[in-house]
């Protein structure tokens, strides 16, 4: 299907979808793409970018629009049952493709799309849908070159196979045009083992600066420098601070590591502090 004109979805500001909305604006400006791009996003990510990057989302003529979604629309997308809050930008998605006349529609997102693609949700007769797969799942015991020495509790392993019946039926319907993800095994995996799996491709997270244009606080050069001095190993770890992401396992483990090791490296945990 020739494309004409692609809508871009996104209701959240937290995370990947304000610099993914600015590489893309970027991009788009100057490669001068063949088709029109609708943003159909948070209007926090335009204050965002603003404030953090001085770039002013706005339309351009036959290339780029911008849509704000209302604050009734971005509550129901960020509903805390998973459910809902799938079956809700399902139907966003469905909305603006109407609105717009867009022929396809990208969740920068898409991780929460996998019920209602998965159910075969009606969808736009002649539209399709597409977007990023930002966390696939694939238990070591799902590889063919996988050992028996894994042992895993039984709820995960029921999680595990029901996450890859998901991905069976996400990807056999018709509706799905095609899937990017940032696991690089991901791709492979999905084509042997899923009959659709060749809609995987891998997309590469992008570098947010150019080489040597890294912009630092002096706050942050003084950390630099004091660990470079001590010629220690660094390990980062970056995002959100909250327990889903294992800081505190990670805290736990150093505990277990010989002096010989701790004197030679140093942990930067680095990101929002969450309230729990």
């Amino acid at each position: 299907m020739a494309l004409d004109h692609l809508l871009i979805l996104e209701p959240d500001v937290i995370g990947h979808p304000p610099s993914y909305i600015s590489l893309l604006y970027n991009y788009i400006i100057k490669n001068k793409l063949s088709f029109k791009v609708t943003f159909v996003i948070n209007a926090d990510i335009k204050e965002r970018l603003v404030r953090e990057e001085g770039i002013i989302l706005q339309p351009i003529e036959n290339y780029i629009d911008i849509v704000f979604l209302s604050e009734a629309e971005i509550s129901a997308s960020r509903r805390k049952t998973l459910w809902i809050r799938a079956i809700n930008r399902w139907n966003l998605m469905k909305k603006y493709l109407k609105i717009t006349g867009a022929e396809q529609g990208y969740f920068l997102y898409i991780d929460h799309i996998q019920l209602p693609l998965a159910l075969r949700l009606p969808f736009v007769s002649g539209k399709k849908v597409s977007g990023l797969l930002f966390h696939p799942s694939i238990p070591p015991y799902f590889y063919e070159e996988s050992d028996d020495t894994f042992s895993f509790h039984w709820k995960e392993m029921i999680r595990d196979y029901r996450k890859k019946i998901f991905y069976a039926l996400m990807l056999s319907n018709h509706a799905l045009s095609f899937v990017h993800t940032l696991n690089p095994y991901f791709p492979l995996y999905a084509k042997e083992h899923f009959a659709y799996g060749h809609k995987v491709s891998h997309l590469p997270d992008p570098c947010m600066f150019p080489i040597d244009d890294v912009r630092l606080s002096d706050q942050d050069c003084d950390l630099a420098r004091h660990i470079v001095e001590k010629g220690k190993k660094v390990f980062l770890l970056f995002g959100a601070l909250m327990k889903r992401k294992g800081i505190f396992e990670v805290i736990e483990a150093l505990k277990y590591l010989e002096p010989d090791y701790t004197s030679q490296m140093v942990i930067v945990f680095a990101g929002r502090l969450q309230d729990e």
